[in-house]
């Protein structure tokens, strides 16, 4: 029995992945942040370890603990059942719950191997540099870009709805991070020349 199977047949663990992937996420981000602030004492209250707008401030201050964190995870598991229930009652399509249940665990698949990547750049505390944060954002962009051209080719192979749903979070994740970096990039431009003058 395949994976996409067991998602679409049973609620417990379509939720379970999802915790997972989720809560990884956050944890080892606030992990990650520790690790970065060991490495850059000088970067604290400068640049956010945190990708993500709206989670910054809790990554920032290192809580293991964040409303917003909870609110999501809470929400998302709501949506997901909802989702779950719609199909299992054959109101949704099987294929659009396994579709949209691919956009947003997928997404998570390209973050967790990120986290564990830096974990492994700032374990022993000697990482002593860190690009822009407009670089590490278009970075970002094109490497989650590259993953949904993964999921694409995947999808191609086997036809999963969970895959093709797959190459759309990472995309818009994509563009979102391209669209970031353009905008701190200016910022800094523009503090470039104010500093000139």
């Amino acid at each position: 029995m395949n994976l996409e199977l067991l998602v679409a047949e049973h609620l417990w663990l379509t939720l379970l992945i999802w915790l997972a992937a989720y809560a990884g996420d956050y944890y080892l981000t606030v992990v990650g942040a520790r690790r970065f602030r060991a490495a850059h004492p000088d970067a604290v209250g400068k640049d956010s370890y945190e990708l993500t707008p709206g989670m910054e401030d809790d990554v920032d201050h290192l809580r293991w603990i964040s409303r917003k964190f909870l609110v999501m995870l809470g929400g998302s598991g709501l949506f997901f059942t909802a989702l779950w229930f719609l199909a299992a009652r054959a109101v949704l399509p099987r294929s659009a719950f396994l579709f949209l249940y691919g956009t947003l665990l997928l997404r998570q698949l390209p973050i967790l191997v990120r986290h564990a990547r830096n974990l492994a750049f700032y374990a022993d505390g000697t990482a002593t540099s860190r690009p822009p944060r407009w670089i590490v954002l278009r970075a970002s962009g094109v490497e989650l870009v590259g993953w949904a051209s993964a999921y694409l080719f995947l999808w191609g192979l086997t036809g999963s709805w969970v895959i093709l749903g797959g190459v759309g979070g990472p995309l818009l994740a994509g563009h979102d991070q391209w669209r970031l970096a353009s905008r701190a990039r200016r910022a800094t431009e523009v503090g470039r020349v104010a500093v000139d003058h």
